[in-house]
């Protein structure tokens, strides 16, 4: 199932993931620091740096929709990256393994919006 996925060798300054793209994959940090960040004609806001374990590209993956954040490498490193097709694989010749995989996913979805929300309310007072 592992070769439906792919390793992706990074450069530092590689452009990982640009706003407003359209794409499916999901992006799993084996080495380096990537650096998420938004940005308008007017300003670049940075929302975080990611290193080992993290995921990235995740929104666009579940909510079929565009590219909602810019990922740039900091530094050289490693991506794997899996699609649609190489869930479906895994799920249909291991399910136990598809489960802990979405639930983990789910994990990281779930802190990422309660740091949303006491960023929010940081903002408020």
């Amino acid at each position: 199932v592992l070769h439906r996925s792919v390793i992706l060798d990074v450069n530092k300054g590689d452009c990982i993931i640009r706003q407003g793209d359209s794409a499916r994959e999901i992006f799993l940090v084996i080495k380096g620091l990537y650096e998420i960040f938004l940005s308008s004609p007017e300003n670049t806001f940075s929302l975080g740096v990611l290193g080992p374990g993290d995921v990235m590209g995740e929104l666009s993956y579940f909510q079929s929709q565009k590219r909602t954040a810019n990922v740039n490498a900091l530094t050289d490193g490693q991506l794997l990256v899996f699609n649609q097709d190489f869930l479906d694989t895994l799920s249909n010749r291991n399910p136990q393994i598809t489960i802990t995989i979405l639930s983990n996913l789910l994990k990281i979805l779930a802190r990422r919006m309660s740091a949303t929300d006491q960023y929010l309310l940081e903002s408020l007072n």
